[in-house]
C-alpha cells in the first residue's frame, strides 16, 4: 500500500513589515546548521532590531526640507561617537533593575511582560532617559548610543552661551499657511503616526498608557513621578534611593493644521520631564508641514522656559534646527545634572494666554522668545 506524503508545512504569508523581516531572517537561519529555540530567539531579536531601526526615530518625518533652502546651514555632520565600552546593563538605574534587563543593541526590555504597560513604570523610564516604545505585548525602552539635542538656553552643561535653534528662513515664508495648537487632538496625532508610519511601535497598548498620561496633563497637573537621589557608586548619578522629590511627568500632543482645508497636516506626540522636552514620534501629509511643525515647536519651548529638547535620533533635518549629537554617557549626565538642578523643576509647554487655543504659525516663529 502506498503512502501519500504529508504536505509540507508552509508559513502564512506575513501581513506587516515586522512579520515580513521576521519571516526573511527565519528562513535565511534556517539554511544553516541548528534551528534550536535559542537562535530562533536571537533571529526574532534581530528582526525586531532592523524593525525598530527603521521606524522609531523620535519626531521622525519623511519628507523634511531638501538642502535647496536659500539659507540651508546645516550643522556639520558628526561622526558617529565611539562605541561604549561599558555594559549596557549598567546603565540600568538600580530601582529600574529588577522591573528591566538588557535585550540587545539599544534595547532593553521588562522582566515580567504582565507589568510592561505599567504607567509607573513608563514614567520612571522617561525620568531615566529611556524612550519607551514597545512591541505588540512587551515594552521595548531605547537607550540611543547617541542623542540628538538641541540646547534652548543659555547652558554650561553644554557650553553654550545662547540658544542653537535655528530657523531656515523658507520655513517661515511656508508658516503662514497654517496654525499650530497644543492638546487639541491626541487621538488625530495618532491617526497620522498610524497613518505615515503604521502601527510600528505605537501599538495600542502604549498608546492607552500615553492617553492616560494625556489626560494627567490636561488637568494642568501631570503625572507625579518620584525623583530619585543620584548614586554615588554611579559614573552617571544613576539613582539609586527613593527621594521625598517628585517631578510631574506632562505628555502632549502638538497639531499644525493647514488655514485653506483646516485639515490636520503634521503633528507629534512629546513628554516632558522638568525643563527638558523629549519628542517620542510625529507626522506629516504635507510637503513643509512637518518641518513648519518643529519649528513652532522649538520657539514654544523656548518661550516656556524649556533648557533643552531631546530629539532622539540624528537626521540631517534636525542638525538644520541646531541639534548636535552627544554620546550617551554624556546625555545621561546631562539629564541628571538637569534633573537635580532646583531651577529647572518644572516648565510647562502652552501657547501664550492671548492666543487661545491656536495661533498662527508664522506669528509664533517671528515672535521674539
Amino acid at each position: 500500500m502506498t503512502t501519500k506524503p504529508k504536505p509540507k508545512k508552509t508559513m502564512a504569508a506575513p501581513t506587516d513589515k515586522l512579520s515580513i523581516i521576521i519571516k526573511s531572517l527565519l528562513l535565511r537561519g534556517g539554511n544553516e546548521a541548528g534551528t534550536a529555540k535559542k537562535k530562533n530567539t536571537t533571529t526574532i531579536n534581530q528582526a525586531e532590531s532592523e524593525y525598530f531601526a527603521t521606524t522609531t526615530s523620535a519626531a521622525s518625518y519623511d519628507d523634511e526640507s531638501s538642502g535647496s533652502d536659500d539659507d540651508y546651514n546645516p550643522t556639520p555632520s558628526l561622526p558617529p561617537p565611539p562605541k561604549s565600552k561599558l555594559n549596557p546593563s549598567k546603565l540600568i538605574p538600580t530601582h529600574l533593575s529588577l522591573h528591566i534587563k538588557y535585550s540587545h543593541g539599544e534595547f532593553y526590555t521588562t522582566r515580567k511582560r504582565q507589568s510592561s504597560f505599567d504607567s509607573s513604570l513608563i514614567t520612571q523610564l522617561m525620568v531615566a532617559g529611556f524612550i519607551p516604545i514597545s512591541t505588540k505585548n512587551r515594552l521595548m525602552p531605547k537607550l540611543h548610543n547617541y542623542r540628538c539635542i538641541i540646547n534652548l538656553q543659555q547652558s554650561d552643561l553644554l557650553n553654550s552661551s545662547a540658544s542653537s535653534l535655528h530657523i531656515p528662513r523658507s520655513i517661515r515664508k511656508k508658516s503662514k499657511r497654517y496654525t499650530v495648537s497644543i492638546n487639541t487632538s491626541f487621538h488625530g496625532v495618532v491617526k497620522g503616526c498610524h497613518a505615515q508610519h503604521g502601527v510600528n511601535w505605537l501599538w495600542p497598548k502604549i498608546v492607552d498608557v500615553f492617553r492616560e498620561l494625556y489626560d494627567a496633563t490636561l488637568t494642568g497637573d501631570g503625572t507625579s513621578t518620584p525623583l530619585y537621589r543620584p548614586d554615588a557608586t554611579s559614573n552617571f548619578n544613576l539613582g539609586s534611593s527613593s527621594s521625598s522629590k517628585s517631578i510631574p511627568i506632562r505628555l502632549y500632543s502638538v497639531e499644525l493644521y493647514n488655514t485653506t482645508t483646516n485639515n490636520l497636516v503634521a503633528g507629534e506626540l512629546g513628554y516632558t520631564v522638568g525643563s527638558i522636552y523629549t519628542s517620542l514620534t510625529g507626522f506629516t501629509s504635507e510637503s513643509s508641514a512637518g518641518s513648519v511643525q518643529l519649528a513652532v515647536l522649538g520657539k514654544l519651548l523656548t518661550r516656556s522656559g524649556f533648557t533643552h529638547w531631546d530629539l532622539g535620533t540624528a537626521f540631517e533635518y534636525k542638525q538644520r534646527l541646531g541639534a548636535v549629537m552627544i554620546e550617551r554617557e554624556e546625555f545621561l549626565r546631562l539629564l541628571y545634572e538637569v534633573r537635580q538642578d532646583a531651577k529647572n523643576e518644572d516648565c510647562v509647554l502652552s501657547l501664550p494666554s492671548e492666543k487661545g487655543s491656536s495661533c498662527s504659525a508664522k506669528a509664533m516663529i517671528d515672535s521674539v522668545s
